[in-house]
């Protein structure tokens, strides 16, 4: 009756596989959100430049991939907190604006005339955004710059209102900054991403970003 045994006790650990399994492609299906810098993270136009960040939600892993799928991160918002170079002194925060939204400021036609229009309603929406599993990293303007200034400016949805471009509140004199990066999903939440934000000179060029060597490991795996 040995082999009776055996084969009860490899039919248990079978069931066993089976069910570990298929907990762990559930525990997939749910979002992840990624942040990270791509390469071209910068935006040049007419003497200006526009920094990036980028938030993915990556696919499920290989193994279960024909059995399921990841879940879309739905109404994320990216949260932004600058602080100087040390880390400990808060300059301000706030919450990031997806770049593919529509930008608070439209074109509409007024009396029959094209105006363009400042829409508070398109500020609240533009922060959030459903974010498909697999799909193309979604960006986020978080800085802007000027040729011929030395100070940067945070760049979010209430930076397209009249005369806020380059709001005292989001100022950034020449130096070195920390940004906090954390993208937010209902309860799903990323892990705070750090990165450093240059302002070395005048030029909009000299405007830049980089990854705190103790968060190398995080952006590369």
């Amino acid at each position: 009756m040995e082999w009776l045994s055996l084969i009860a006790f490899v039919i248990t650990l079978i069931a066993l596989a089976i069910s570990l399994f298929a907990l762990w492609a559930k525990w997939e299906e749910k979002p992840r959100l990624h942040i990270r810098l791509n390469d071209n993270y910068w935006v040049d136009d007419g003497g200006m430049r526009l920094v990036h960040l980028y938030v993915s939600n990556p696919s499920v892993h290989p193994l279960v991939g024909k059995l399921t799928y990841r879940q879309t991160a739905q109404k994320t918002l990216l949260q932004l907190e600058y602080s100087d170079y040390d880390g400990i002194k808060p300059k301000f925060s706030f919450e990031g604006r997806w770049s593919s939204n529509p930008a608070p400021r439209q074109f509409r036609l007024v009396n029959g005339e094209r105006h363009e229009i400042f829409d508070p309603w398109l500020v609240q929406r533009g922060r959030f955004l459903d974010i498909v599993s697999d799909s193309k990293p979604e960006p986020v303007a978080i800085a802007v710059k000027f040729e011929g200034e030395e100070d940067c400016y945070g760049f979010t949805n209430e930076s397209y209102e009249p005369n806020h471009l380059r709001d005292a509140k989001r100022k950034l004199p020449k130096g070195k900054y920390i940004v906090t990066a954390t993208a937010i999903s209902g309860e799903v939440s990323s892990e705070p991403v750090q990165f450093l934000l240059h302002n070395d000179g005048t030029s909009h060029s000299d405007l830049w970003l980089d990854i705190p060597r103790n968060q190398l490991d995080h952006q590369l795996n």
